[in-house]
C-alpha cells in the first residue's frame, strides 16, 4: 500500500456518544455508563466500537483495559513494526469533518485528543505525546511531507462529489 486515506477516522478514539453533547446532562450520564461498560472484557472482546473508547479522564484505565487502540497507537510500548509499516506510506491523508457529531472529539480524526485528565481542551496532533515522542512515526512522516490534513464542513462522512473530486481524486492516481 502506498497511500492511506481515512475519512472521519477515530485515530485517537472517542469519548462521547454520537449526536449527544456532553453539555447535556443526559448525554454526560450516558457517557458515564459507557465508560463503565466499554472496558468490560466481554464488551471489549465482542464490540469493535468499544475498542475505540478512550477515557479522557482516566488515561490509566484506557491504557490498561482497552485491548486495541493503545496498542495500535504505540501508547504502552513501542512496536517498531507499526512505526516502520506506517512510514512505508508515501502519503497518509486524514479527512476531518468539522461539523461531525459522531466522533467526539472531532480532533481525533487528525490524531488530536483531549489534554490529559479532562474533556474540554483539545490538543492538536502536534501537541500530543504520540507526536512529540514520535511513538507511531507521525512526527517523522509530517517532517517528510507524508501527512496530509484535509477538512470539510460536513457532518460525519458527508461531502459532495465535487469536494471529493477536488481534494481526494488526485491521491488515487
Amino acid at each position: 500500500m502506498k497511500k492511506l486515506i481515512t475519512f472521519g477516522g477515530q485515530h485517537q478514539g472517542v469519548f462521547g456518544f454520537p449526536n449527544c453533547p456532553a453539555s447535556v446532562t443526559f448525554c454526560d450520564s450516558l457517557r458515564d455508563i459507557l465508560n463503565r461498560a466499554a472496558y468490560n472484557p466481554t464488551v471489549q472482546g465482542r464490540l469493535v466500537q468499544a475498542e475505540y473508547w478512550h477515557d479522557a479522564i482516566d488515561e490509566a484505565a484506557y491504557k490498561s483495559k482497552n485491548i486495541f487502540l493503545p496498542d495500535i497507537n504505540n501508547e504502552i510500548t513501542i512496536n517498531q513494526d507499526y512505526k516502520d509499516r506506517l512510514n512505508t506510506l508515501e502519503k497518509f491523508v486524514m479527512v476531518r469533518f468539522n461539523n461531525d457529531t459522531m466522533v467526539v472529539p472531532v480532533g481525533s480524526e487528525w490524531f488530536g485528543f483531549y489534554a490529559k485528565g479532562q474533556d474540554e481542551i483539545e490538543l492538536p496532533l502536534e501537541q500530543t505525546e504520540l507526536y512529540t515522542q514520535d511513538r507511531l512515526g507521525l512526527k517523522e512522516m509530517n517532517e517528510n511531507g507524508k501527512l496530509e490534513f484535509l477538512e470539510t464542513d460536513g457532518e460525519h462522512l458527508q461531502f459532495s462529489e465535487e469536494w471529493f473530486n477536488e481534494n481526494i481524486l488526485h491521491f488515487l492516481q
